[in-house]
């Protein structure tokens, strides 16, 4: 702990863990590992792990555990999933558990800076104490705002992993990424103090090469009724609707209240990217030079002309034939009941 803590230099967050921290009935050992790399890395920070009630064994050796490790545990009542039947095909979504547990830990937070990141990943090095100080206490970055499409006091960190690039082969409108976020803790509460969703937000949009089963993806609903909160309005309805102009306000949305960094940068991980994922999606998400390149557009209202990303280029070329051919093919109701059953095996 060599951090100086005068006032020109001393910058400090919280740090929250969200999500399950055992596996069925046991204690999951790699969440316990996740938490303690985190506060190895971190010996000052406020760590709270938020995850759902477990029985009174679990919790003594849990205690126990937090004690020596110096975090908090906060122990949520289950919402439970969002469920629906399509002709007897099980369809489930966790979104709900993700709202009441981070906004439950964000609610309890002294620190005025937060990072939020699930209890299923972890950092290997402490690069992104470095950058929050640059970005928020320095000032390293002074950047420009609209204040016509402005949400948040500052703008908050947001991780590559899932920030979709709706000009990409998975085209979703207001699509931040969930698995890292860093900012004001004013800001991520903002985010998260959102209605729990409701079983309509299952419903199926189609077009060309997009085929989905939700009217909102957990990320969008989150983004999309925070603007609510703050406009008056919903700035997107669904994954039904598409347009250039939908396109303009998402960009100018994202552009304006989040700060990408990709992963590798921050030495984060999240393993289930690739070991349940097989690292699907990856060239459908906003990078760096992507951001740049939004900011160029609708900040500095100056083209651009970032490094031509050949394999992106190719990549998305490719998986737009193939995202064609799959909505078409999910117009026959066979092939659709079992991609449905697929996908709700998957979870």
């Amino acid at each position: 702990m060599n951090e100086s803590l005068n006032a020109t230099n001393f910058f400090n967050f919280a740090i929250i863990l969200q999500g399950p921290i055992t596996n069925g009935d046991v204690i999951d050992k790699k969440v316990i590992r996740n938490v303690i790399k985190t506060r190895k890395l971190f010996p000052i920070s406020k760590i709270i792990v938020s995850c759902w009630d477990t029985n009174e064994k679990n919790k003594s050796a849990l205690k126990n555990i937090a004690r020596y490790y110096n975090f908090d545990i906060i122990y949520n009542v289950d919402p439970g999933c969002i469920v629906t039947y399509v002709r007897g095909a099980k369809l489930v979504c966790n979104l709900n558990r993700m709202i009441v547990s981070t906004i439950n830990a964000l609610n309890i937070i002294d620190d005025k800076y937060v990072i939020k990141i699930r209890s299923d990943s972890y950092f290997s090095t402490d690069k992104i104490k470095d950058f929050l100080r640059g970005f928020y206490f320095n000032k390293s970055f002074p950047l420009l705002r609209d204040a016509r499409y402005t949400v948040f006091e500052e703008r908050v960190i947001n991780g590559d992993l899932f920030a979709r690039d709706p000009n990409g082969y998975l085209p979703y409108l207001f699509h931040p990424g969930d698995i890292l976020l860093a900012g004001l803790t004013s800001d991520l509460i903002k985010l998260f103090d959102v209605p729990l969703a409701k079983g309509d937000i299952f419903s199926v949009s189609r077009r060309c090469y997009f085929y989905s089963m939700m009217r909102f993806v957990p990320e969008q609903y989150i983004w999309v009724n925070c603007i609510k909160n703050v406009t008056n309005q919903y700035p997107f309805l669904g994954n039904s609707y598409f347009s250039n102009e939908l396109v303009v306000l998402s960009e100018n949305y994202y552009v304006n209240n989040f700060y990408l960094v990709e992963s590798k940068e921050m030495d984060f991980h999240w393993p289930k990217h690739s070991t349940h994922y097989n690292n699907k999606g990856r060239f459908s998400l906003y990078n760096k030079a992507d951001w740049g390149e939004l900011y160029s557009k609708y900040i500095m209202k100056e083209r651009n002309h970032p490094p031509f990303n050949h394999k992106k280029k190719l990549i998305t070329k490719v998986m737009i034939v193939y995202f064609t051919i799959r909505t078409i093919i999910l117009r026959f109701p066979y092939v659709r009941m079992l991609a449905i059953k697929l996908f709700s095996n998957r979870g």
